[in-house]
């Protein structure tokens, strides 16, 4: 955000890029602040809080989630399967040093390489299961709380926008397009 050097009241937007230099961007237009953050409220308002869309977009990410389902569940065999691979190499190492103690300098910082391999093996495979399904939200909620935060002051206002939108782009012919971003992992954790 800038500000107008002839009028220090009037704020504007322009492209980050731009300010750094013209060849970098070639996007000149000044949008005026005020006017940019109402279309951008209204945006919000038309796609957030309107019942539908929401709902369309956690079907969309529900349905991304199942179809990815089957790749989870063969990586988590695999993780599996490397687990036992590596249990099994420290077990027959093992009973190798057992036998011959002379070869201790040459097995040890193998079982032990292995044993670093089985705790982040077992970590990712714990990171893997947590990594569960969405479940069910509350869509209700989540949209009176943010109905709620875009009608509080400027700083709530802002924070509410800054987890929803992903992205604003303004094109030299004045279209603004937002990309809209919203966590279904916060959508999961409204009450």
């Amino acid at each position: 955000m800038d500000f107008d050097k002839r009028n220090p009241k009037q704020s504007f937007y322009r492209c980050g890029s731009r300010r750094r230099g013209a060849k970098l961007c070639t996007n000149s237009r000044y949008l005026n602040q005020e006017r940019l953050e109402n279309l951008v409220l209204e945006m919000v308002s038309e796609v957030v809080l309107e019942k539908g869309h929401l709902e369309e977009y956690y079907q969309k990410c529900l349905q991304e989630y199942n179809r990815n389902q089957g790749e989870r569940e063969d990586k988590l065999k695999r993780l599996r399967q490397q687990l036992q691979e590596l249990e099994q190499r420290i077990e027959n190492a093992t009973e190798v040093l057992m036998q011959s103690p002379n070869l201790k300098d040459r097995f040890i910082p193998k079982i032990q390489s292995d044993e670093e391999k089985i705790r982040r093996v077992n970590t990712e495979i714990e990171t893997r299961n947590l990594a569960s399904a969405p479940s069910g939200v509350d869509l209700i909620s989540f949209r009176q709380e943010m109905e709620q935060a875009l009608q509080g002051d400027e700083q709530i206002q802002k924070t509410a926008l800054s987890s929803l939108i992903h992205r604003i782009d303004v094109t030299q012919d004045g279209q603004v397009g937002v990309e809209f971003y919203i966590n279904t992992r916060a959508l999961g954790n409204t009450p």
